[in-house]
């Protein structure tokens, strides 16, 4: 039940110009229970992860406020049934190098089964960082980030939207969640793919983005930026 949100701008802009938009689609989805933010820092990815709402962070969301970059991936959680908002699960999962950052909304049905495989890497509870934890381990076969995020909704199954922020190359989400899908789009200077606040209609125009153009549903894994 989260809100993923990506943004990329030609030049670095700062973290307030989000702010608005993240916690629109925090209170009119069905988010509110921790957030996190990853940006990349020249070829570098660092984030910052909170288990409280957006809107009950004013502290961290000021002094997020200054920070600069060109690329932006934002989640908002809404844990699933089981898991609580602690910060080991909270999103988005940085990889401990600074290489890339890497989000889902939805549930991956068979991340038990991949729990085993990776425990001496995870942190917490969530199906989420199993999936995390996947990919970073296909990035390390050198698989492409794109066959890379398809193949773990595919290995993992349910129903799935996946954000990939690197240190250097593209931005990627990937859709393959139909009650809360992926529009991509843009507004002034930015390039944007945001989840649609579980709506199968074009609400989050009416109601987040009202002056985007060029929107495109996404199917499948698309750029951003």
């Amino acid at each position: 039940m989260c809100e993923v949100l990506a943004v990329a701008f030609a030049e670095p802009r700062s973290f307030a110009e989000l702010r608005a938009w993240s916690l629109s689609l925090e209170l009119l989805g069905f988010a509110g229970e921790g957030w996190g933010v990853a940006w990349r820092d020249s070829d570098r990815v660092t984030g910052y992860r909170n288990p409280v709402p957006m809107a009950q962070d004013a502290a961290g969301v000021e002094r997020l406020s200054s920070v600069r970059s060109d690329r932006f991936l934002v989640h908002l959680r809404k844990p699933s049934e089981g898991f609580p908002p602690v910060l080991g699960d909270t999103q988005p999962f940085v990889e401990p190098d600074g290489s890339f950052a890497f989000c889902h909304n939805g549930f991956l049905e068979r991340h038990a089964d991949y729990r085993p495989t990776f425990s001496g890497e995870l942190q917490g509870e969530a199906d989420s960082e199993v999936g995390f934890r996947f990919f970073a381990s296909r990035l390390r076969e050198d698989e492409d980030p794109g066959t890379a995020l398809a193949l773990t909704h595919e290995t993992f199954g349910g129903r799935a939207n996946l954000g990939y922020l690197p240190g250097t190359g593209s931005m990627l989400v990937h859709a393959a969640h139909p009650t809360n899908p992926l529009w991509r789009f843009q507004l002034d200077a930015a390039e944007i793919a945001s989840t649609a606040i579980h709506r199968d209609d074009e609400a989050l125009f009416d109601q987040v983005f009202p002056g985007a153009v060029d929107r495109r549903r996404v199917e499948g894994t698309a750029p951003v930026g």
